[in-house]
């Protein structure tokens, strides 16, 4: 039953007054006790309101809290546009009777930075080479044609779907100024982040090829058969939706897997498998297993030494 408050009615006589005032003065903490019990006996009830508030609009909670945005990201963007699928060669290399040289192809990363990568872009014009994207030479292939003699291919790994590092961004400018491709890697985790996604659409439409890094940057060779499934054709599905424009290559991370029988049927829908070590030419039916080397970090005119000793030109 809950207490009566005491406040307005006339105080009456009782025994044991003397003795409760007596023990308040001696116990201010008894003191303090009681006058809650009497002020809580007391307080109004709350008002029951006539309606409930309006709920949040859903943009204003994803603005409120963080952790909530990332799953109305999607919901708040504007429609995604419809995949287009990747195009594969309507006759395989050896229907056409042809083995390629593999271009001469460079792996980067954001620690090269873009006072480097306009170093390097600058000794690729002076070279008078042909930048390329692995979907460029994918486009000579249909026409029956190798890369060019003097074609090189530039990629950058470990771009993501969910933020970017300042240096990315640095050395995409820094080609893109010299009007020169890439082939950007992108760990495609999910499509929630449209703002990158937006980037990535304009990038594509300058002519930059966006290629799938995997799902999560795995070491392919340590994984289960069901996982390679969710790295490749999970990052390929991510592409696809994000983009709208499925991706040719798959860059392997580490460049773990090149040669992989379960990499090969599982990125069936690839064209291209780009590793580390190997592949200086290609030649037979897709998935074309093709290889790159790091760049020197001080001397660009070396980078580009190196990738001549390293890879054939041309095809036959």
């Amino acid at each position: 039953m809950a207490a009566a408050c005491p406040i307005g009615r006339r105080a009456t006589a009782h025994p044991m007054t003397h003795r409760r005032t007596s023990l308040f003065r001696k116990n201010p903490a008894a003191w303090a006790v009681a006058l809650v019990i009497v002020l809580a006996a007391c307080a109004a009830p709350p008002a029951v309101p006539a309606a409930l508030p309006a709920a949040v609009p859903s943009a204003v909670l994803a603005t409120l809290i963080p952790e909530f945005s990332a799953t109305l990201d999607l919901a708040l963007s504007p429609p995604l546009p419809v995949a287009t699928p990747s195009p594969q060669p309507t006759l395989t290399l050896a229907e056409r009777g042809l083995t390629c040289a593999t271009p001469r192809s460079l792996m980067l990363h954001s620690a090269f930075g873009g006072e480097r990568a306009a170093d390097l872009a600058d000794a690729i014009l002076a070279r008078g080479y042909e930048a390329m994207t692995y979907r460029d030479v994918l486009a000579g292939l249909e026409r029956g044609e190798c890369p060019p003699e003097n074609a090189i291919i530039v990629s950058l790994d470990d771009l993501n779907t969910r933020w970017n590092r300042q240096e990315f961004y640095d050395i995409i400018a820094a080609f893109q100024a010299r009007d020169l491709p890439l082939v950007l890697a992108v760990v495609a985790h999910d499509v929630t982040r449209d703002a990158i996604w937006e980037t990535y659409r304009e990038w594509s439409a300058a002519g930059f090829e966006i290629a799938s890094h995997s799902a999560n940057h795995l070491q392919f060779s340590a994984l289960s058969e069901e996982s390679l499934v969710d790295e490749i054709q999970g990052s390929y599905r991510v592409i696809c939706r994000g983009l709208g424009l499925c991706p040719v290559t798959l860059i392997l991370p580490f460049g773990d897997g090149l040669g992989d029988p379960r990499v090969l049927e599982i990125g069936a829908d690839y064209v291209f498998h780009i590793g580390i070590s190997g592949g200086q030419a290609f030649g037979g039916q897709p998935p074309f297993q093709l290889g790159r080397i790091p760049p020197d970090n001080d001397d660009q005119d070396l980078t580009l030494d190196l990738l001549d000793g390293t890879f054939g030109v041309g095809g036959n």
